[in-house]
């Protein structure tokens, strides 16, 4: 049947004690001493898999794998899986060897045939998204990139970066980002199309960066690299009613003036202050081959235990030697998807 997409789950939660995975098997021919094995995925990194015996070359065999058997497997290879959100509900992997076989009337049960629970279907379990925060850069106005649309709320990106001279760390910097340049981030009013209205944010270097004694960073002659970071954290630390929910990030982007070594990314991250700032997870795509056309891009966690931790969004980028780094962004969205 049809699967409903990122969105939506299976929840198998009841075939943990006596449910299956039944399907019908078989093999036409095989080389090597292949192991074949099948599993579910859940939407986090849960992963578990069961050995499926081979039946003689082109018979057919009636399998059925207890899914209580996949969830073992996933617990003794540390990746324990969570049956109310089975994303991959049959999958099937080959070792040691290559099989052509055929597969037939795949069915799942929550309870199996010989107990009273029989003939319960699984259940599909739909997950709700909800837009928690959108950014078109439309209603930022003045020198900091502050967005005034609810005056009584303003909305603040910053700005942190690090500072390396040959690959060491030196120091770090941060402050509220600029609106206007002249370094790092500035809104400009020339660069979208009609789905990027009239204004878009271009993240760059801090080529000023940085005089001293002695010079580093760009200043430094040759060895040293910025590491600029413009960010949105968001004030509402996550909370135990959070775990097991997925935050998408989602935005548009081309590339600017970006060139040399430079390289740049866009993250969606949570940090765990009780931990010096360590990062808990992070997702990011690389921003440094750009396409000079606007496209989306999307990354995503899966909030796991983290009550008290951060979370941020942002841009980053790396780049030394006066370097060339700009990449455009606009219509930034952040996504809650949970039950």
């Amino acid at each position: 049947g049809d699967f409903p997409g990122s969105s939506a789950f299976f929840d198998l939660s009841g075939g943990g004690t006596a449910g299956e995975l039944l399907f019908r098997m078989r093999v036409l021919s095989d080389s090597g001493t292949p192991e074949l094995k099948v599993g579910l995925d859940d939407r986090g990194a849960g992963s578990g898999s069961a050995v499926v015996p081979l039946p003689a070359d082109s018979e057919w065999q009636n399998v059925s794998v207890k899914i209580s058997d996949i969830v073992t497997d996933s617990v003794t290879n540390a990746t324990p899986l969570d049956l109310a959100t089975v994303s991959s509900i049959f999958r099937l992997s080959v070792s040691n060897g290559s099989i052509n076989l055929d597969i037939d009337d795949i069915r799942v049960k929550v309870a199996c045939r010989d107990t009273d629970g029989c003939g319960v279907a699984p259940g599909l379990q739909t997950f709700t998204e909800t837009s928690i925060y959108f950014e078109d850069f439309e209603g930022f106005a003045g020198t900091t990139l502050t967005d005034f649309s609810n005056p009584s709320d303003p909305i603040v990106w910053r700005r942190f970066n690090n500072v390396f001279e040959d690959g060491v760390y030196q120091f770090d910097y941060s402050g509220i980002a600029s609106a206007e340049g002249p370094q790092m981030s500035a809104l400009v009013f020339d660069q979208g199309g009609v789905d990027q209205g009239a204004q878009q944010l271009s993240v760059y270097s801090d080529y000023e960066c940085c005089f001293g004694s002695p010079n580093t960073g760009h200043q430094g002659g040759g060895l040293g690299t910025v590491e600029v970071n413009i960010f949105r954290e968001f004030d509402s630390l996550l909370t135990a009613d959070d775990a097991g929910k997925i935050l998408r990030f989602n935005i548009q982007a081309k590339r600017g003036d970006i060139a040399g070594a430079s390289t740049a990314f866009a993250f969606i991250k949570v940090l765990d202050p009780n931990d010096g700032f360590s990062t808990t997870a992070i997702d990011q795509v690389e921003m440094t081959t750009a396409s000079t056309d606007w496209l989306p891009y999307t990354m995503e966690i899966t909030v796991g235990d983290w009550e008290g931790q951060i979370l941020q969004i942002g841009f980053q980028n790396i780049s030394g030697n006066f370097d060339p780094s700009g990449i455009f962004y606009d219509n930034v969205e952040l996504i809650e998807i949970g039950p």
